[in-house]
């Protein structure tokens, strides 16, 4: 949510990041995540995503706290 003024209660540094693209490539992603949360880890406050690896039929779902991070398949997608 926005404010027009500082607010007291937030800090004005943090900052989110949103990507959406369609299916990953599994080779390519865990190589890149592992890097950036080696190399950005104390400054990721916390990450978080439900992904669609190419082949392959169920959810993919990562979370992570800093250099921390972990991921399962959950569940098939829905049609």
């Amino acid at each position: 949510h926005h404010h027009d003024h500082a607010s007291p209660i937030h800090d004005t540094t943090v900052v989110s990041v949103s990507l959406r693209v369609g299916e990953l490539n599994p080779d390519k992603f865990f190589p890149w995540v592992q890097k950036i949360t080696q190399e950005q880890g104390p400054n990721i406050l916390r990450l978080k995503g439900i992904l669609a690896f190419r082949n392959d039929h169920e959810r993919y779902v990562i979370q992570g706290v800093h250099m921390i991070i972990e991921g399962d398949h959950q569940r098939a997608w829905k049609d």
